[in-house]
């Protein structure tokens, strides 16, 4: 009863550890998801929205700070015919003190007073407000954002080509297990004849050199049979490498099935890329439209210096005092003008070279997919001639076989259809491979 429980129990554990088949989507979707390269789009993403943020604080006041001294060759002076007037001595010996905007002792026994002093400075703040900027800021976040998109684009072919080399991997095991499994049959065929042999021998009837002969075959076609072990193990461990996962995780590679060859219109990101490209010569045609706009704002300013608005009292009383000044400002650069049309003209020529490479582009791959076209009829057609030699070369081998049981002894002879009819099969099966792969390589180079 023991026994029977743990029987049961090895049995769904069994099937709960159950591997399935590995199919050529799910090779693709692992592989995008473990490529190193798909954290570009979350950093494109990440770099964009800072762009534009960044921009919308071209809407938020400006806070400028400015330290400025500067010392002038000529200041406002008072004119002669005021300060040979009595009443101007008394003034100034009225604001002779010590308080704000007094006139100091020792400023007035040197003259120090009646004319604005040479030596000026100034620390100040001033604060701007775009009112209207002409669609500047709106046509750079559209450049910022279309770039983005450009940037998208190029990953999105960096991530494309690496469907072909899953593809190249994934047919290459699939195509070494397809030969493993003739060289089994081949050697299970070598097997059973050598134990006929063996039989005959005791009957005396066959020679050593006969049994070494059929032995020595099948030591030739393990030594194939562990040759593909081998490279069907490097190309899994690559394979595991792209997708993530160790291959023999799974029951084995599922084999892909037959697609319809149709000519469609191509999906590749390429033509995404260059799309995206055309929308960022526009956004820049439309930042540099907006450079020759005027632009308009306000602005405040508040400082302190010893020479401020008030002239005549510059004149007399030194020293730091505060001024403030309001204003709506009118910002127009027209030496972007010089510019402008040539800057139009090159972006006009970018989008001339982006269609030509479009046109280009096109243009080869309506190539290479014909290409794919003509050797996918090609295998179709060789795959049916590879059933006719294969029927053909197993009833020969057949035949053979019958002699030997007959007792007609021709080692040669027999080692000869075996070859031969492993020779078709393996044929017929890289054939397989081959269309399968150039359906799916056709597929690829439309991305539908």
């Amino acid at each position: 009863m023991k026994k029977t429980v743990l029987f049961v129990c090895s049995l769904l554990v069994a099937a709960g550890v159950h591997a399935e088949m590995l199919t050529l989507d799910e090779c693709q979707r692992l592989a995008a998801e473990n490529y190193p390269a798909v954290s570009k789009y979350e950093l494109i993403e990440q770099t964009t929205e800072v762009s534009v943020q960044k921009l919308n604080m071209g809407y938020v006041p400006q806070l400028k700070f400015l330290a400025q001294a500067t010392y002038q060759s000529d200041v406002p002076t008072l004119p002669e015919f005021l300060t040979d007037m009595p009443e101007y001595d008394a003034y100034v010996q009225s604001k002779i003190g010590t308080g704000k905007g007094s006139i100091k002792q020792e400023q007035y026994d040197k003259g120090n007073y009646g004319f604005a002093d040479p030596l000026q400075y100034r620390l100040a703040l001033q604060l701007d407000q775009v009112i209207w900027d002409g669609g500047t800021i709106e046509a750079q976040k559209d450049v910022a954002r279309a770039q983005g998109e450009v940037q998208k684009a190029a990953a999105d072919v960096d991530m494309h080509a690496l469907r072909d080399r899953v593809n190249n991997l994934f047919f290459g095991v699939l195509l070494l297990t397809e030969r493993m499994q003739l060289l089994d049959q081949v050697e299970a065929l070598l097997q059973a004849n050598l134990r006929k042999l063996d039989t005959l021998y005791v009957g005396g009837l066959v020679t050593t050199a006969d049994r070494a002969m059929l032995h020595a075959e099948l030591l030739s076609v393990q030594q194939q049979r562990m040759q593909l072990e081998y490279s069907s193990r490097a190309c899994k461990k690559l394979l595991g490498m792209f997708v993530g996962k160790e291959i023999d995780e799974y029951d084995g590679l599922q084999k892909p099935a037959l697609l319809d060859v149709l000519p469609t219109e191509s999906q590749r990101p390429e033509l995404q890329q260059m799309e995206a490209q055309l929308r960022l010569f526009d956004a820049q045609e439309k930042l540099v439209n907006t450079s020759v706009i005027p632009n308009f704002g306000l602005y405040a300013t508040g400082f302190f210096s010893n020479f401020g608005y008030d002239i005549f009292k510059n004149m007399f009383a030194r020293g730091l005092r505060p001024d403030a000044q309001v204003g709506i400002t009118l910002k127009w650069n027209i030496s972007n003008f010089y510019t402008f049309n040539k800057t139009k003209k090159q972006i006009d020529i970018g989008r001339q070279m982006v269609n030509t490479g479009r046109e280009t582009f096109l243009f080869n791959m309506d190539q290479l997919t014909g290409q794919n076209a003509e050797n996918i009829a090609q295998y179709r057609a060789m795959m049916k001639k590879d059933e006719e030699i294969i029927a053909l070369r197993t009833e020969i081998r057949q035949a053979a076989e019958v002699k030997l049981d007959n007792g007609i002894i021709d080692i040669n002879n027999l080692l000869a259809e075996i070859q031969k009819e492993d020779k078709a099969k393996n044929d017929h099966a890289s054939h397989e491979i081959e269309m399968l792969k150039q359906m799916y390589e056709m597929k690829n180079r439309t991305n539908n």
